[in-house]
């Protein structure tokens, strides 16, 4: 049985056996306040409402920073980081975020990168003199502004690393107009009837009380106000203009409403009253308690479905259904992190933290598809530590292991960010490099020739660590095995020259 059905019986015994006990000894007194508690429940609805707009900015506020305190972002300022834009900023953040405006601005306010998505094309054009100057203008901060064109929501912050302890250099710019349709993503997102529009400041007389209810300021100057004509008003100064922007709501009388009816049906019969009180009892339990456990229960299902563990439920209170919500959510974050721990183990090795081999070619795989729909180059290096055997034999398999432990960090170290590591297992290895011809590719080679041989001369092993390598290009037809085994074939001609060598 349901709980809504089990609700409705509870209800209907309370008032069977409240009337034979009350009728002649309780007389209702009227209802009075309605209107405190429409006023109350009008704020409340207020509040959440735009609670929930602020929410919204706070969520591109987050993103901004995010990539303000990244430490590419940071290089890319520096002038280190030459790819920073064509792998970073593809036409895909602007729609996937909803932005319209992006921009960084060096140390000295020189824009470094501005785009901007035309209105009439949709395409991604480079930012605008004017738009440049005025987001310099405006500086750090979030605000309301006025363009030459219409206003934006901007969001502004300084451009430092991700541990925050660089010091903050140059200038990250988000924007997106707020229009029509900027207004019905809010009105879907929130789920309330909302308008927005930019006014005069005298358009209200905001004293006069004939015309307000209630209001209050908020210390960055926000203005919520409540007005006879029912609507809930948010008035946000624009920074660089002397219009407001208005955010309009219609208020609820479904209480004073309901009080009306309750008035006059409690001063007639009891009996109607006592049917009142139950359906009020009702409506509490059910907003209360059964309204918050389906919302649960949907939340969870939700989840349940679409396997994002990263999502948590949003039914709070100190009551026990708000402990249960928290439990679901502690739940949540231990499965987050299993899954992320798991999802490393399954992807890299163990003792090196290099990629394992399937992770390694499902690189290989995404980086021909590049290859083939960009025209990039893609090279892979094959290497094969040398020695690993004698080591194991002689000084046995923990040696061995750091043996080659050594060996992925001197890899590390000479190829950087430039290449995906890869353990094929045992003492082979492989280096993606992305969009590196083997010209460059042999000097990222020779740099691990000069680590290795530094290492060396330090003495801290008792043997001498060094490796043998095959370099293979993508050309159109290969695949991932194809081109690690031309690559592994070169690595064993240079492998047995070295021999022959010796």
């Amino acid at each position: 049985m349901k709980l809504n059905k089990k609700l409705f019986i509870l209800s209907m015994a309370f008032i069977v056996i409240s009337v034979g006990v009350m009728y002649y000894i309780l007389r209702l007194s009227t209802f009075n306040n309605y209107a405190v508690v429409q006023e109350k429940l009008n704020w409340d609805m207020m509040e959440s409402t735009f609670a929930a707009l602020w929410n919204e900015l706070d969520d591109t506020e987050v993103l901004l920073v995010d990539w303000a305190t990244w430490d590419a972002t940071y290089e890319f300022i520096e002038g280190n980081n030459d790819s920073y834009i064509e792998e970073n900023l593809p036409d895909s953040i602007y729609t996937g975020n909803d932005l319209e405006y992006v921009a960084i601005f060096d140390e000295a306010m020189n824009m470094v990168y501005g785009g901007m998505v035309d209105r009439e094309t949709s395409d991604i054009v480079p930012l605008g003199e004017k738009a440049s100057n005025l987001f310099i203008e405006m500086g750090a901060g979030v605000y309301i502004i006025a363009c030459e064109d219409g206003y934006l929501q901007y969001f502004g912050t300084e451009i430092t690393d991700s541990n925050g302890e660089a010091p903050y250099k140059g200038l990250m710019v988000f924007a997106y107009y707020i229009d029509d349709e900027s207004e019905s993503y809010l009105v879907e997102k929130i789920g309330k009837d909302i308008m927005i529009q930019f006014i005069e400041p005298d358009t209200y007389d905001l004293m006069d009380d004939r015309f307000m209810i209630d209001q209050y300021v908020t210390a960055e100057g926000v203005r919520l106000m409540m007005s006879i004509d029912g609507y809930g008003r948010l008035l946000e100064p624009i920074i660089n203009s002397d219009k407001l922007m208005e955010i309009r709501m219609p208020l609820s009388r479904d209480v004073i409403e309901l009080g009306r009816v309750h008035v006059n049906e409690t001063m007639r019969w009891l009996i109607l009253s006592l049917l009142v009180l139950s359906a009020l009892m009702t409506l509490a339990v059910r907003f209360l308690i059964i309204k918050r456990i389906v919302k649960l229960n949907h939340q969870v299902g939700k989840i349940t479905f679409s396997k994002e563990i990263s999502n948590r439920v949003g039914v709070h209170g100190t009551d026990e259904i708000g402990v249960l919500s928290d439990g679901i959510n502690r739940m949540l974050e231990e499965l987050e992190k299993s899954h992320s721990n798991a999802n490393w183990y399954a992807n890299h090795d163990e003792m090196t933290g290099a990629l394992n081999r399937r992770a390694g070619f499902k690189i290989i795989d995404k980086c021909i598809q590049t290859c083939d729909t960009n025209n990039k180059s893609l090279t892979v290096a094959f290497i094969d530590v040398d020695g690993l055997k004698k080591v194991n034999d002689t000084l046995g398999h923990v040696e061995g292991d750091m043996l080659i432990v050594d060996m992925t960090d001197l890899m590390k170290g000479a190829f950087g960010h430039k290449s995906d590591i890869v353990r094929l297992g045992g003492d082979e290895f492989i280096a993606i490099f992305m969009d590196a011809p083997e010209e460059t590719v042999l000097g990222y080679i020779n740099d691990l020739e000069n680590n290795t041989a530094v290492f060396n001369d330090a003495g801290m092993r008792p043997y001498q660590l060094g490796f043998s390598y095959g370099l293979a290009s993508y050309t159109t037809g290969m695949t991932s095995d194809t081109l690690v085994d031309e690559a592994d074939n070169h690595m064993y001609v240079a492998k047995k020259k070295k021999k022959s060598a010796l």
